[in-house]
């Protein structure tokens, strides 16, 4: 058999025969480079640099988390309240009360949780209520600010049984995501709207609201719609799955909406910012411009801005002389021997099975390690664990250390609870080698303990390879767990080749406190660049009233799609509503006013939906016209050289054969290749190649213009744009209109925007882009949708 050869089957079962596994080669491994994530931003670090920086900051930082650091109980005897400390999510934990250190005034804002008095719930009275704070105040940096629930469990099952398997790839066999939902949804939202009203009570503006995890994912968009300027984090501490993983959930939009409200989104990694905005485009129909999300006339940050630890703390813990006695005492013990370490929680996003499996088929490759080597494997219970998953574990355990064990010893410790914190940082300290290779973890922020009690002997980490961590970590041993052959070869090649891991100096950059203030600096820092190049202000209508009635004579000059008619996927299906019918009907019958629909739109088109008005048309970007009352289209291209029309033809249908969903629609004087039915980032990618080609081969020979529009490319006639028709109605004497009122939202509506402000005549000519303020345009004014296009000249004829 070719010596090459490697196994690739996820090792889940016996072990594979010697004979199909393979020497470790490093090639293999999925190196990834990267370099620090963080750049130290004075705006984040300290309210007066933000200020001197110009950002509008009150100096608060408002953490909003699930829960406390510590849980509450109630002495039976006594009645007496009594807090303490909550194990796992010390990284969260320790980066708020960070807040409360620094030079920011830090807010806690969290449910205590459920208050236990001999294992079973209790309701506490408003007097005990008000004792919590004080109680949970006395253990905290941080201002705190409790959210109390009634009744306070149920909103549990919908992030824990719904999302968190979503986002960890796990499939719940028997138990389907519909039936789990359907009556858990409404609590998960009034949970979401209980942390919004106790943060509505204490906000003050300039306040940053900091939103921490899966919990409170519709809180964002809740607190957007009351506070429309606020600066606003979620930053999701989990991993985040691809749209196609993500639209199982019935609520999925109502999730990405509710998201989208914060000013950034932050996440572990560059993979799972990735599958938002893919999540976002694909579902919802977002744009992304510029590498931002749009919705609402809003610019959302996508951030990957990985979570770190409390450096400085684990240094001293482990430098200290009480955690170096036990250092000095477990080498003695395990003398002449490798120690390999790892830490899971028992659930299934977790890969202590895998682990395990690896490590017996590397004692059975590798005869030499046997006796040599011991795994100690810590494990505590996830909300997820169950009592198959942990018997599976004890008897993998059991079957390695009866195969390869003696009376003497154990190649494999295995510890399920909590160890003390000193004793878990000095077996950190001596181990030769660290294995976390979770199947689906965001930050394993055990990665990071691992290599700061390393930082003198620098042995070398495994990490699996959908970790988030795995990006930031250059260079560790990627693996992936589901590969026992190739995780037993990469821990021979560990223990026996691999260099040292120069790894302490990233993660010292990533501590706690950088996280922090490069956070809060990436945000103020978005907004502050969006404000100030945003500076199209909302239409003003009572102006705009103002100026309609005063003239007496006016002109509507109007984009079609996404400007009366909202963009839908099939450009057949916009077509005019009842109330723009009547709209439009209305401000046709006044003699003051003159109409034109400009529009990229066919004759056809136009004639069939928009005929029965009293308006002007142009078609195809100006290559044809058609005045009020006249019955034939002229046209202003017939005397040019159609030649191209063949050739870009066939360039377009050979895009159309490699993109699924797109189309070509011909017209008499341009053709337009559309893919808003595509996959939107492949369509978008493609439109780019196609633009590139066509510039390049065809405008350089042909006297067209190649215009990129919402999710189509066209070419057509140089020389022929909204523009020059605009231009033309102004020479014509017989307008002379003394108001004006220009909409559109595409960047081929640039050209009617340009002509409008060459009149020089602000006060009575209204240029207004459809779209967000954000929007780069000509335009004087922007309006956010065609709903408001709509509201807005109805209130002109009412």
């Amino acid at each position: 058999m070719d010596s090459n050869y490697v196994h690739r089957t996820p090792y889940l079962g016996d072990l594979v025969d010697p004979q199909f596994s393979a020497k470790w080669r490093p090639e293999l491994l999925n190196r990834t480079h990267t370099s620090a994530p963080y750049t130290h931003d004075l705006m984040g670090k300290s309210p007066q640099s933000a200020r001197a920086s110009g950002a509008t900051v009150s100096g608060r930082v408002l953490s909003v988390t699930s829960g406390f650091s510590h849980v509450l109980n109630r002495d039976h005897n006594s009645k007496r309240l009594f807090a303490r400390q909550r194990k796992g999510l010390s990284s969260l934990f320790s980066a708020v009360e960070n807040i409360g250190k620094s030079r920011w005034e830090s807010i806690w804002v969290a449910w205590p949780g459920e208050i236990e008095e001999e294992g079973v719930n209790i309701k506490l009275t408003e007097d005990e209520k008000a004792s919590v704070t004080q109680l949970l105040s006395k253990n905290s940096s941080s201002t705190i600010v409790p959210v109390w629930l009634d009744p306070p469990t149920q909103w549990r099952y919908y992030p824990e049984y719904v999302l968190w398997p979503t986002f960890h790839y796990v499939q719940n066999v028997g138990d389907t995501i519909v039936d789990q939902e359907s009556h858990k949804w409404d609590t998960y939202r009034k949970f979401n709207e209980a942390y919004a009203s106790a943060i509505l009570a204490i906000y003050r503006p300039g306040d940053i609201i900091w939103i921490h995890d899966y919990y409170l994912l519709l809180l964002p968009e809740i607190l957007r719609r009351k506070l429309n300027d606020a600066h606003i984090l979620l930053f999701v501490h989990t991993p985040f799955s691809s749209s196609e993983y993500l639209r199982c959930i019935p609520q999925r939009n109502d999730l990405l909406i509710g998201m989208l409200g914060a000013t950034i989104v932050g996440f572990q990694s560059k993979t799972y910012v990735r599958h938002f905005e893919s999540a976002c485009t694909r579902l919802l129909g977002v744009e992304k411009i510029d590498g931002h999300l749009q919705i609402h006339g809003r610019v959302v940050g996508c951030e990957c801005l990985p979570t770190g630890i409390d450096t400085e703390f684990v240094i001293k813990e482990t430098a200290s002389a009480e955690t170096q006695s036990i250092i000095n005492g477990f080498k003695k013990i395990y003398e002449g021997k490798k120690i390999i370490i790892g830490r899971d929680k028992i659930d299934s996003a977790q890969s202590t099975i895998q682990k395990l499996q690896a490590f017996e088929l590397f004692l059975q490759n590798y005869p030499y390690w046997r006796n040599k080597v011991v795994l100690i494997q810590i494990t505590t219970h996830g909300f997820e664990s169950s009592t198959r998953m942990e018997k599976k574990v004890s008897k993998l355990i059991s079957k390695i250390n009866g195969t390869y064990g003696n009376l003497q010893f154990a190649p494999v410790l295995h510890f399920t609870d909590h160890l003390p914190q000193r004793k878990y940082f000095a077996l950190l300290a001596c181990a030769d080698l660290g294995v976390f290779t979770g199947i689906r973890d965001a930050a394993s922020h055990a990665a990071f303990e691992y290599v700061v009690c390393q930082k003198d002997t620098q042995n070398p980490i495994m990490l699996s390879e959908f970790t988030g961590v795995a990006e930031v970590f250059e260079d560790a041993i990627i693996v992936n767990p589901y590969d026992g052959l190739v995780m037993a070869d990469a821990i021979n090649y560990a223990l026996t080749k691999a260099e040292k891991c120069e790894l302490y100096s990233l993660a010292s950059e990533l501590k706690t406190q950088n996280w922090l203030e490069s956070g809060m600096g990436r945000l103020l820092r978005h907004e502050f660049k969006h404000e100030v190049t945003t500076s199209t202000p909302e239409l003003d209508k009572e102006k705009l009233r103002k100026a309609y009635h005063a003239a007496e004579k006016r002109l509507f000059l109007f984009d079609y799609d996404g400007t009366l008619t909202p963009i839908v996927k099939d450009p057949a299906a916009a077509v005019p509503s009842k109330r723009l019918k009547s709209i439009l009907s209305k401000l046709g019958s006044d003699p003051k006013n003159e109409i034109w629909v400009i529009s990229g739109r066919d004759q056809h088109f136009l004639d069939r939906w928009l005929g029965e008005f009293n308006m002007s048309m142009s078609a195809e970007h100006g290559c044809f016209v058609k005045h009020a009352g006249e019955t034939k289209w002229t046209d202003l291209v017939a005397q040019m050289d159609n030649s191209w029309q063949p050739i870009v033809f066939d360039i377009l249908q050979n895009y159309t054969d490699r993109t699924q969903g797109s189309s070509i629609e011909k017209k008499k004087a341009a053709l337009t290749w559309h893919y808003r039915r595509s996959d939107p980032v492949f369509g978008a990618f493609q439109a780019s190649n196609l633009r590139g080609y066509l510039q390049t081969a065809v405008a350089t020979c042909y006297p067209v213009d190649i215009m990129a529009g919402k999710a189509n490319v066209e070419i057509r006639p140089r020389m022929f744009n909204k523009g020059e028709i605009v231009r033309s109605i102004f020479r014509d004497e017989s307008s002379s209109p003394s108001f004006v009122f220009c909409t559109g939202d595409d960047t081929t509506d640039e050209d009617m925007f340009r002509a409008v402000n060459d009149e020089n005549k602000p006060e009575s000519f209204f240029t207004v882009v459809v779209g967000p303020s954000s929007k780069l345009t000509l335009a004087r004014w922007h309006i956010q949708n065609p709903d408001l296009v709509h509201d807005c000249l109805a209130a002109l004829i009412n």
